[in-house]
Parts: structure tokens; C-alpha cells; sequence
């Protein structure tokens, strides 16, 4: 089988064999009644006569739906109940009633079953194959947002059957796009040639199931509305009935596409139901939620979800690949366990109930999450909200991203903005304005990111052809002598270095200079720096992240900016950049097209040259990156490349080196193997702990900055790796007894820790006499010189290029307190024997290693993981991480697998423009989905009784919400994150039971006394009851610290008594070493613990405590919220009467259109007009912004 999935939407193909049974066993799971809404239904279920026969029993809500053509092909009709035979004939490919054949069979390849339909195996294990004669047909299958589901478990029936018409029609739009807009039909041309294009129509089934597969520890299974939609056939264009192809299906992104349609066209129905949905929620922000729906309870019912990633982890465990795309659909379907027939319907649904009371969200609080119908925002301001998101997103994806993507996103933004026609028209504007550009290989890019890229290649290749004098050979020889030296006595750069230097001073104002990690770049720049000072210029070292800036001023002897200190200083007149300036980029591929830009500006402005550093195999810049291979390939640009790698002091590390950067990853890891550098061990704990022991071993104690650690991995995969390594040093005595806590992570800072600053620049209050203190870059590591618990201050040796050594006191309370107030970007000091790659790219090291074989490693990851060493580097992998089955030879080939993935994103410039080319797609022609075969609105019953034609009834006149209908925001939610949740929820649950005698009060009273309650939050400190907040939950967390390495402390004694006199001494007094340290640790947590209790009983004792505020002014503060939204119930009541009575002429008029006769035909298809549009014309990119630096 063939599977796609994108989270949402499921494609599998079904292959039938003729004359067996699988027709029977492939049609019976999706019409089964246990699956359907109607075994759900509150009251009766479903009824069936006595004595009927089991085909004649009520199905699943299913319906046959699709173009006229098609269904008459095979004998039916748009709305019509499914029932077993038909659609197991159908999907033999026969007319349901004649059983003729309306679609060739063919020769199909498949897994055999037995005749119960297990999978046969041979006698070595394996899967058996076969043959056989049959029909292929698709199952897309449509699954909803997950608090759409849990909705629907806790609604009414009316709010249910609404929720569920919702979902078929968005089933059936995602169903009409894919068939509409893919190559569906596969056929030979008049030249012969077989080509792929969309069909004009389709049959299939639309089968609404509302539980998932129950999962483990599950007492039942979870809600989880979808829709199967079986796809037995597409009408070709002259009206014939095939069967669908669909490799399409599974190309450019088409799976994703198809999902967000559907989803987009489910929000827009739910808002024109009243519900408000609230968009990009999940992965990557392509989902939606409703508003209102407790996020507790979703996770409750999402056991499905759980038991998948359980078995996720399992799989990912024993095959050591990452799954992903079709392989989630395969694990998806494989995990799936028969419905639990023990468990009934009724049963099910009770248990639903019970826990939507358990967290307070019943038929009641379903209802009330209602509002009124539409959208709240103009169609102009919706629109441009949704062109600026698309933007957005087409920004963090980019540069490019395949056309199926770009529509998805347009998509995907759509949800609580625009209805999918307006989405589709958005698009289609976009791309006809020339703010979407359609780029060669089926590859998008906007007018933005192509115009930025535009506007840096035209200004770097006319500064690089730029007529400018070179350096004199004095200075050359100034910076030759000055490099020469500072490689060390008897050391001189070669005659590739020289040319280098040469070629980088002849004149030209933009070049780069490229190669591979250690080829000597460094020494190189240090002497083109050198010459550029001696011939009167002013030299700044840049680059995009203060880690490598500081590093390159280092090297260098230049002043060091990120690119952002650069464009703020040269904006505010502090640094002044002229037509003698050389900006020296490293680590340029790092640096995105935003940036570049920057640059770009500041030079057209300044005559500045530019030498951009790097090679392009290395990690990529985090948003819009690829531009510096792009200056790479451009002849006007001249370039140095260097070619023999210098860093490595052994033969083996360089050709392990060229190795990696040529994709032999295998080869490459045979060479590491060969001299003792790969090292497999069973868990990802005792990889981890191998690396630190052998970093241990061979590191310098007084100069613990030589050596690094590298992990592939999460942010707690670095930080255990870290806390292993400070152990190691706290054993050896090498760090102060006592530590502070670390901001950001659950360690402790000592003294004598290699610490490095993250997040963002540290920043200092300005002086008495009004100066400031020179900021801590981001990125800058130092030697922790002396912690202070008591004030929770670290005192850091820096180093920093062009400055003399400085100790620096980091205010860690204050830190903590930017941290509790929400903000964003806090600077915060972290460990740094170990880091991810991204901030090492660039380092020189004495020795590294690196843990390997995570999924997130990748080629250029690896790259730069495993070249930062002279003298030695070792790979350690964890058998779990790579695969438990097999040997470690076959995990050779996975970790080689895993350093071959590239993960670099091009620029939009190495794409060409295909002019002509659409992004955009014909609009589907939407054919309504009737209402399902004997549904009631909110009673469910299944009616045996023959379909016959409704009679015609009164519309129901427009009538405003009741009173328990409309949803008010609460008051004291605005001041929940200074209370926090106990002291809000308290306050909410008194302000609710004195609401409950608001209704019958008059209004004039309810403002009299709304004006005597005031505002009772005026007198509340909310700076202390921020401070208390972050107090408490600090404290919380340190006790929970202190006793988990209390008992770690107990349980390594008892490990090293245990030892006794036969164990190993050596390692009883590991052992008892590792309980000595852990007991130093909760000693520092035990004064950390008081220290936060005295600072909260400060509060108390300075009478700022919240809990002080909420016991004199808290009973207030409820009376004050109760008569806040009684009153804003009682706007929105009037608004809404106001409302209904301005639409009742309308509703009028509706009305007696409706009961006009109605035609008994179905409603025509809807038809495009088919317009000769002329050539799709794209402006010309804009004159070079202005950038002001």
C-alpha cells in the first residue's frame, strides 16, 4: 500500500482483487454503524426490524457524492445512502445494479492476505507478493482539528449535526480539489505519449466516523471526527469513467495542499456558525482550533495522538530513521487496533461526559462558546491581514518553496480570515500582482525575497567591477610579516594563502574568499586586515551572531559588530563607515538576504568594500539563506578559494574532512572508525556519558575552553551533557562548592564555569555620570571568577577582542524577573563545555566530539560538528538513536544516511523565472453535498423508511441569542498573569456565585454600583505580585530539584556501601564522589530555597503581598468583575437584538423564496468561465531600497 498523510489528510490506495473477498473486507470498516455519529446520538441510537437482513441495517453517515456523469456511470445519484453491495461492487469497478464492467481491471503487484485477510509471510520472514487481476481506488481520509471533536462530544444534538454537515462539505471540498486539480487521470495523448491531468469529476463515498482507534491505557476510545472518502472513480474530460491515478497525489507538497483546502473550508463554515477560530496553531503554524474549547480536556481525549507517537518512538528506535511524510501514514494505519466491541456506544459516550464535567465543559459551555455568525473584521482588513501572514510565512519557509506549499499556506492562513473562494482569489491576485513569483522546477518565491536578492547582486557585482585602487606592496607586506608571526615561530603562510592575499587587495570592492573548515582562512584574513590598516583603512570584523563576530575581531584585531550592532551605530552617527572601510563578513553563509541587504545599503551609501568569508557547505543562515552561494557563482565577484586543509595535525582528519563535504558519508565514517573514533554504545545516557568521560580524560583542566562537545540533539540533550561535564570538574574540585541558579535551565553556575552568554546581548543600567557600560555580546565566553547566592549575582572574566580583559557582574534576579514578566529574548548565562553546531561553526579546538546519529543532524550539521579539532575528534552514537535491530555495520549505513540529508534551502536566484508558468490552479468546480440519508437536525434517528422528497417548510424567522447563548470575556483574565492562576480562579469562582443574582437588577442600579466599587486592582503592587508569582514558582521548582538529587545523593551511597570490600575501589569512590557533589547540590538548593522564601516573606513583611491585597480588597475585586460582565452580557444582548431586527426584512424575503417550487433535478455544476488571460507580466524589481543603517 501507498500511503501520504500531512496530519490531516490521509491518502491510501485500496487494491481490490475481482472474485475474492477483499471488495467486501475493504467496503466493511467504513460503513460500520459503530463508527458513525448516529451510535452516538443522546436518547435512542438506531432501530432496526425484527427479522431484517444484516445488509438492510443502518450504516455509517454515508452518502455517495460526485459529478452527474460519473455517478450515472455507475448507477447512482448525489446524496444517496451507501450501502455494502454497491460500494463493494464499485470498487470492483462495476455498475452497482447491472454489475457491468464500467472500469478496466488491470495486473496489480501487492502484499498477499489470507482469506481473513492477515498478511502471508515466506518461510524466511518476509511479506509474500503477488499478482492479481483488479481495481485500485483511493481512500483520502479528512480528520479535523482536535477541538473540533471534543466539541462535538460535549454538544447538543442540533449543535452536533451542524458540526457534522461542516465536516462532510470540507471532506468534499478536499476531495474535489485533489481530483480537480492533480493529475488524476493518466492517458495516452495523439502523439502517444501518456501524460497526467486533472479529471472534470468523480464518484465517491463520504463515510463521517467519530472515534479513533482506542489507544493504550485508554478506557475508551477518544473522539475524532473524519471522514473516509473513497474515490472509486474520476471522469475523464470526454466523459468516460476511469480508474484514479495517483502518483500525483504523492508529489509537490500535494497532500499538504489537499488538508488545507479541506480545513479552510471547515473554519469557514464553523464561523459562519458562530464559532470564533483562532489560526496558526500547531507544527508550523498550519492549523486552526476553536476558541473556547479547555486545552486540558483536548489533551485528555487525545490518546490516539499518544499511543501513535508512543509507537513513533518505537519504530524510530529499532529502524533509526526518523519517520516522516508517507511513512507516518504507514505507522498510523499499522497501529490502528480493531474497535473494542466490548465496549458499546452508550458506554463510550458516558465516559465523554464524564470527563467534559470533570473539566467544567458540558452541552452548556458547548453552546455558550458561541457568538454571533460571520466575521468580526471588514473583507479589506481580513484580506490584508491575510496577505501580510502569507508574506510572513512565505519568509520563514523560504526562499523557495514548491508550488503545492506556497497554496497550502495561502490556505492555511485562511481559517477566521477568508472563506477558501476568497483565499483562492487572494492567491490568484497575489500571483497575477507579482507579489508570488512561479520559478523553474515547480519552485515559488515572492516579489520581496526575489527583489531583496536582486537588490544585493546588483550592488555587490557593481562594487565588485567598481574601478578602485589596490593596496600599495608595502602595506601587502605588512600584513604578510604580521600573519607569518602570529602562526608562531618558523610558521608562514604558503604560496595558496598568498595568492589569496592578493587577489582580496587588488582593488575590487566586493570579493569573497572560500574554503573548506581549517584551510587556513583565518591567518589569511589577518593578513589582508593587517594591509588594509597599514594603508589608512578602518577594518571592522561582522558577522551575523556575536559568538562568531567576537571570534573574527579576535583573530583579526578589529573592532567586532553583529550586523545589527553595525546598522545601529552607523545609523546613529557613533560609527562612521566610509569609501575607506573594509567590512570583513564571516561565517557568510550564516548571513541571510535580510541582512545582506543591510549591508548592501550601507554600502551603496558609503563606497565601503566588502570581503565576504565562508563555504557553503556549512549551516545556512536561519531566515532566507542561500545568497552567499549565489556571490560565490557570480564571475564578477572576484573569489579566493583555498584548497589544503591546515587545521588537522593528522593526514587521516583532512581526508575525512573532504570526505564529509562530498557526500561519501559512508567512507567517511569508515576512516573515523579506522583510527578509533567511532564509538557505538546501547542508550543515548551511556553515549553521553562515554563523551564526557572521554573529554575528561583528555582535556586541559586549566584551560577548559580548548575542548568542545557537540550534540545533536535537543536544548536538554545539551544541557545533560553540560551537567555531566560540571560534575566531572566538581569531582576533580576544580569549581566552587557553592552555585547560583542558572535563568534558564535547571543548573547550577560555579565558580570557575566555562559560561557563555545566550539569547541576546547582556545590557547594562547607565552610569551616574550618564555613560553606559560597554554590553556583553551575544555569543561571549568567560570564566566564571565568584557566585553570590544571597544577592543572585555571577561575577565573569571576558576576554574581548580589541578590549582588555574585564570581570563583569550578571544580575541573575533581574534576568529572572525580565524572565517572569513574559519577556522575550532575555540574556541568560549557560554551561559551555558542550553546544549545538550552529554557534560553533567557525571554532578552532584542540579536541571535539560529538554526540551523533539524532534526526535533526543532517550534512552541513555534520560538517561542522566534526572538523573543529587538531589534534583528534570522536564520534559517539547511541544503538537506540541508530537502530536496535542489526548489527553496528548496519548502523554504519544509517549514521551515513543521517550525514548525507542535506538540509540547505537555495536562494530564489538560483532558481530561473518560469514566465508563463501558473502558481494557482483552476478553481474546482464545488458541487453540494446533500444532507446525509435519514438525518434528522439533532435527533440522529436512522429512518428505514424509503427516501422521498421533503416537503417544502417556513424558514425559521432570524432571532437574537438567548442570554446563556452569548460569550463575554471575564474581567479578572486580564490579571492573571499578576495573580497568577490559584488567586484569578479563586476570585472568578466568588464573582460567579455573586453574578448569579445580577440578572434581575435593573441597570441603572448595576452602574451605581459599578461606580462605587471603583477599580479595586489600583491598589494592587503589581510589580511585588509579580515578584511573589515568580517567587513561589521558583521555589516550587528548586524543591522539587532539591529532592530529586537528595534521593540521587542516598541512592549513590548505597550503590558505593553496597561495593563493600570486593567492588572495585576505584569505583566506590566514584560513586561516593558523585553522592559528596550531588549533596553540595542540594545544600545550594537548600540556600537558594531560603533565599526565596525570605524575599517572599520580605513582601509580606512590607504588606505588598498579593495575598495581602486579595484579603482586604479580593471580596471587591469579584463584585467588581461580577457587575463588569453582567453589564458587557448585557451590550451584547442589545447589539444582537439590534442586529437580528435590521436582517428581518431579509430573512422576509429568504423566506418566501424558499417556498418557491424547487426543481427535483440536481443543481447544475458550476461552471468557470473559460477567459484567454494574456501572459502573466511581473513588474520590474524596485530601485534599491533604502535601508537606512
Amino acid at each position: 500500500m501507498q500511503y501520504a498523510r500531512a496530519h490531516v489528510l490521509t491518502i491510501r490506495k485500496i487494491t481490490v482483487g475481482l472474485g475474492e473477498g477483499d471488495a467486501a473486507r475493504a467496503a466493511e470498516y467504513p460503513l460500520a454503524m459503530v463508527n458513525s455519529p448516529q451510535a452516538y446520538a443522546r436518547g435512542d441510537y438506531y432501530t432496526v426490524d425484527e427479522g431484517a437482513h444484516p445488509s438492510d441495517a443502518p450504516k455509517a453517515s454515508a452518502m455517495w457524492v460526485g459529478s452527474p456523469n460519473a455517478l450515472a456511470a455507475i448507477g447512482l445519484e448525489a446524496g444517496a445512502e451507501v450501502l455494502s453491495a454497491q460500494l463493494e461492487s464499485a470498487l470492483q469497478g462495476r455498475h452497482v445494479d447491472s454489475g457491468e464492467e464500467v472500469r478496466k481491471p488491470g495486473t496489480i503487484t501487492r502484499d498477499a492476505v489470507d482469506a481473513k485477510g492477515r498478511p502471508r509471510y515466506d518461510a524466511k520472514g518476509k511479506r509474500v507478493r503477488e499478482k492479481v487481476k483488479g481495481v485500485t481506488s483511493l481512500d483520502m481520509t479528512f480528520s479535523v482539528p482536535k477541538s473540533v471533536s471534543v466539541l462535538w462530544s460535549q454538544a447538543s444534538p442540533e449543535q452536533r449535526a451542524e458540526i457534522e454537515r461542516a465536516l462532510l462539505r470540507a471532506a468534499n471540498a478536499a476531495l474535489e480539489h485533489m481530483v480537480q486539480t492533480k493529475g488524476v487521470v493518466f492517458r495516452r495523448g495523439p502523439d502517444g505519449v501518456r501524460v497526467r491531468e486533472p479529471a472534470v469529476g468523480m464518484v465517491a463515498t463520504l463515510a463521517l466516523h467519530v472515534t479513533a482507534r482506542r489507544a493504550h491505557g485508554e478506557a475508551v476510545p477518544s473522539p475524532q471526527l473524519h471522514v473516509h472518502g473513497i474515490v472509486v472513480g474520476v471522469e475523464r474530460a470526454d466523459g468516460k469513467l476511469v480508474t484514479p491515478d495517483s502518483f500525483r497525489l504523492f508529489k509537490d507538497d500535494a497532500p499538504l495542499e489537499g488538508a488545507a483546502v479541506g480545513r479552510a473550508t471547515l473554519a469557514h463554515d464553523l464561523v459562519g456558525l458562530g464559532y470564533r477560530v483562532e489560526s496558526g496553531t500547531g507544527r508550523n503554524e498550519r492549523f486552526f482550533e476553536i476558541r473556547g474549547v479547555p486545552h486540558e480536556l483536548m489533551g485528555a481525549m487525545s490518546g490516539r495522538t499518544r499511543d501513535v507517537e508512543r509507537e513513533r518512538a518505537r519504530v524510530e528506535l529499532a529502524t533509526g530513521e526518523r519517520l516522516r511524510g508517507a511513512a507516518l501514514g504507514v505507522l498510523a494505519s499499522q497501529t490502528r487496533a480493531a474497535k473494542d466491541k466490548a465496549v458499546t456506544p452508550q458506554e463510550i459516550a458516558e465516559v465523554w461526559s464524564a470527563l467534559g464535567a470533570e473539566h467544567g465543559f458540558g452541552p452548556i459551555e458547548a453552546g455558550a462558546i458561541r457568538g454571533m455568525p460571520g466575521y468580526r473584521l471588514a473583507f479589506e482588513d481580513r484580506r490584508d491581514q491575510a496577505r501580510t501572514e502569507i508574506l510572513r510565512r512565505m519568509r520563514i519557509e523560504g526562499p523557495t518553496v514548491s508550488s503545492g506549499e506556497a497554496r497550502a499556506i495561502v490556505y492555511e492562513v485562511a481559517p477566521g480570515r477568508l472563506s477558501p473562494a476568497e483565499a483562492w482569489e487572494l492567491l490568484d491576485e497575489m500571483e497575477r500582482t507579482g507579489e508570488l513569483i512561479a520559478l523553474e522546477r515547480n519552485r515559488v518565491t515572492t516579489y520581496e525575497i526575489r527583489a531583496l536578492e536582486t537588490y544585493v547582486m546588483e550592488v555587490a557585482t557593481a562594487a565588485a567591477l567598481r574601478e578602485g585602487g589596490g593596496l600599495s606592496e608595502e602595506a601587502r607586506a605588512a600584513g604578510i610579516v604580521a600573519a607569518s608571526a602570529a602562526l608562531g615561530e618558523g610558521k608562514q603562510l604558503d604560496r595558496e594563502q598568498l595568492d589569496a592575499v592578493r587577489a582580496l587587495t587588488d582593488g575590487a570592492g566586493w570579493t569573497t574568499l572560500t574554503g573548506r573548515a581549517g584551510t587556513g582562512k583565518g591567518p589569511t584574513l589577518n593578513a589582508v586586515a593587517t594591509a588594509y590598516r597599514a594603508d589608512g583603512w578602518q577594518v571592522i570584523a561582522c558577522a551575523n551572531d556575536g559568538t562568531t563576530a567576537q571570534r573574527l575581531g579576535k583573530q583579526i584585531g578589529a573592532p567586532a559588530l553583529t550586523i545589527g550592532q553595525l546598522k545601529a551605530r552607523t545609523g546613529s552617527g557613533t560609527l562612521v563607515v566610509d569609501a575607506r572601510t573594509l567590512l570583513l563578513i564571516e561565517e557568510a553563509s550564516k548571513v541571510g538576504a535580510g541582512e545582506w541587504a543591510e549591508i548592501a545599503a550601507l554600502v551603496q551609501r558609503s563606497d565601503a568594500r566588502v570581503l565576504g568569508v565562508g563555504h557553503d557547505g556549512q549551516l545556512g543562515a536561519i531566515e532566507l539563506p542561500g545568497l552567499y552561494s549565489v556571490m560565490l557563482r557570480e564571475e564578477a565577484i572576484p573569489t579566493a578559494e583555498l584548497d589544503v586543509i591546515r587545521r588537522h595535525n593528522h593526514e587521516w582528519m583532512r581526508e575525512y574532512q573532504v570526505a564529509i563535504d562530498e557526500g561519501r558519508a559512508r567512507e567517511a565514517i569508515e576512516i573515523l572508525d579506522s583510527h578509533g573514533g567511532l564509538h557505538f554504545l546501547d542508550t543515548r545516557e551511556e553515549a553521553m556519558a562515554a563523551m564526557v568521560a572521554e573529554w575528561n580524560e583528555l582535556r586541559e583542566p586549566a584551560r577548559p575552553e580548548t575542548s568542545v562537545m557537540i550534540v545533536h540533539g535537543s536544548n536538554l540533550d545539551v544541557d545533560r551533557v553540560n551537567v555531566l561535564a560540571q560534575e566531572q570538574r566538581i569531582e576533580a574540585g576544580e569549581l566552587g562548592a557553592m552555585g547560583v541558579p542558572a535563568v534558564d535551565r535547571l543548573y547550577a553556575i560555579h565558580a570557575d564555569d566555562l559560561v557563555i552568554v545566550r539569547e541576546s546581548a547582556y545590557t547594562f543600567e547607565p552610569r551616574a555620570d550618564g555613560g553606559r557600560t560597554r554590553r556583553v555580546e551575544n555569543g561571549q565566553i568567560g570564566i566564571v571568577d565568584s557566585v553570590d547566592p544571597r544577592a543572585d549575582t555571577v561575577r565573569v572574566w571576558l576576554e574581548e577582542p580589541g578590549h582588555e580583559r574585564r570581570l563583569v557582574e550578571f544580575d541573575q534576579g533581574k534576568l529572572r524577573a525580565q524572565l517572569a514578566a513574559g519577556g522575550c529574548d532575555v540574556p541568560a548565562l549557560r554551561l559551555a563545555y558542550a553546544s549545538h553546531t550552529y554557534p560553533i561553526q567557525g571554532a578552532t579546538v584542540t579536541r571535539s566530539a560529538d554526540l551523533a546519529g539524532h534526526w535533526s543532524q543532517g550534512k552541513e550539521g555534520t560538517y561542522v560538528a566534526n572538523t573543529r579539532a587538531t589534534e583528534g575528534h570522536s564520534t559517539f552514537a547511541a544503538r537506540e538513536d541508530l537502530g536496535t535491530d542489526g548489527t553496528d555495520e548496519d548502523r554504519k549505513e544509517r549514521l551515513a544516511k543521517v550525514a548525507e540529508a542535506s538540509s540547505a534551502r537555495k536562494a530564489s536566484l538560483r532558481y530561473e523565472w518560469e514566465r508563463g508558468a501558473r502558481i494557482n490552479v483552476p478553481r474546482p468546480v464545488s458541487r453540494p453535498v446533500p444532507e446525509l440519508p435519514g438525518s434528522h437536525a439533532g435527533a440522529h434517528a436512522v429512518s428505514r423508511a424509503p427516501a422521498r422528497e421533503a416537503e417544502p417548510r417556513e424558514a425559521e424567522p432570524e432571532r437574537a441569542p438567548a442570554r446563556e447563548e452569548i460569550t463575554v470575556a471575564d474581567p479578572l483574565e486580564a490579571h492573571r498573569d499578576v495573580l497568577g492562576d490559584e488567586r484569578t480562579e479563586e476570585l472568578q469562582q466568588r464573582a460567579h456565585e455573586l453574578g448569579e443574582s445580577l440578572p434581575g437588577r435593573d441597570e441603572a442600579w448595576l452602574h451605581e454600583r459599578q461606580k462605587e466599587l471603583g477599580d479595586p486592582f489600583e491598589q494592587l503592587d503589581r510589580g511585588a505580585a509579580r515578584a511573589a508569582r515568580r517567587f513561589e514558582r521558583d521555589a516550587s521548582i528548586v524543591h522539587v530539584r532539591m529532592e530529586m538529587t537528595r534521593r540521587e545523593a542516598y541512592e549513590l551511597a548505597d550503590k558505593a556501601e553496597a561495593l563493600g570490600s570486593v567492588g572495585s575501589r576505584r569505583e566506590r569512590r566514584r560513586l561516593e564522589a558523585q553522592a559528596v557533589a550531588r549533596r553540595t547540590l542540594v545544600e545550594r538548593d537548600r540556600v537558594e530555597l531560603e533565599r526565596l522564601e525570605a524575599a517572599n516573606q520580605q513582601l509580606h513583611d512590607e504588606g505588598r503581598h498579593p495575598d495581602q491585597w486579595k484579603d482586604e480588597h479580593g471580596e471587591r475585586a469579584a463584585r467588581w468583575a461580577a457587575v463588569e460582565r453582567e453589564l458587557a452580557i448585557r451590550r451584547e444582548l442589545e447589539a444582537a437584538e439590534r442586529a437580528a431586527a435590521e436582517r428581518e426584512p431579509e430573512s422576509a424575503e429568504r423566506a418566501a423564496a424558499e417556498r418557491e417550487p424547487e426543481s427535483a433535478e440536481l443543481e447544475p455544476e458550476l461552471e468557470l468561465e473559460a477567459e484567454l488571460e494574456p501572459e502573466l507580466e511581473l513588474p520590474d524589481l524596485p530601485e534599491p531600497p533604502g535601508m537606512e543603517m
